[in-house]
Order: C-alpha cells, then structure tokens, then sequence
C-alpha cells in the first residue's frame, strides 16, 4: 500500500531564500531616499522615488535591525526572493552593515 499523503501539497512551510540581488545602479537612480517605517507585515523599506510616489517592501528578519524613521542606505539594501510550496514568491528587503 502506497503512502496517501504523498502526493498531497504540504501547506504553511518555512519560507526559503530562492534568491539575494543587490540594487544595481539603475535602480539606485530610481530612489530620493529610503526609510524604515510600520506597516501590516512589521517593518517596511519605503523607497521615495525621484518622480513622485513610494514603493514598499517588508523587510527581511535578517541583517541590520534599524528602528521604525530610520534612514537607509541604499548601498546596503540586497532584495531577498523567499519561496516555499504552495505559495505565490515574496520579497523581503534585507539590510546589511556597511
């Protein structure tokens, strides 16, 4: 007799790192300004774009902690791509020291 869970989906895994990008220069050149501020997922980066407007992106549980008003670098911004069955992928800003 054959396993009848093995062909099931397993729901509600850990999120894994897929993927870790730094921002390039053309999208530095994109950005004012970035800062850490409170959103529905905990902290997010706000990123302040040159022509008006934001974009947000949780940040990572990884790396540099900064407080809610702090001011990011952008230099030591990586992009984190998670994954795990089941789920659509997410980023995940991830600070790191300088």
């Amino acid at each position: 007799m054959s396993n009848i869970f093995g062909g099931l989906t397993i729901y509600a895994q850990k999120w894994e790192v897929k993927d870790e990008v730094a921002l390039d220069a053309e999208d530095k050149a994109q950005f004012s300004s970035a800062k850490v501020v409170s959103s529905d997922f905990g902290k997010s980066v706000c990123f302040f774009l040159k022509g008006g407007g934001q974009q947000y992106i949780p940040m990572s549980n990884q790396g540099e902690q900064l407080a809610v008003g702090d001011s990011v670098n952008l230099d030591a911004v990586t992009i984190q791509i998670l994954g795990r069955p089941g789920d659509k992928d997410i980023m995940r800003a991830k600070i790191n020291a300088l």
